[in-house]
């Protein structure tokens, strides 16, 4: 999976996404929602990312992996 520039394209709608601050190097969890008509982006303020951040890129969250099965 690669970073996707929020200016290229934006997360789909009501999805919990990886964001990402390139200028601070953080990453948190992010949602596109639409309220009265417009579309806003809210990252979740973890204390390791102020409230000035802004995300510049976003991801899919991957798929966990499967357990490993003993025989």
């Amino acid at each position: 999976m690669e970073w996707i520039s929020m200016n290229d394209d934006l997360p789909p709608l009501n999805e919990i996404v990886l964001c990402c601050d390139a200028y601070e190097g953080k990453v948190t969890l992010g949602k596109l929602t639409e309220e009265e008509g417009e579309e806003q982006f809210t990252m979740n303020q973890m204390e390791s990312f102020g409230i000035d951040s802004i995300s510049t890129h976003w991801m899919s969250i991957p798929t966990l992996p499967e357990p490993d099965q003993e025989d």
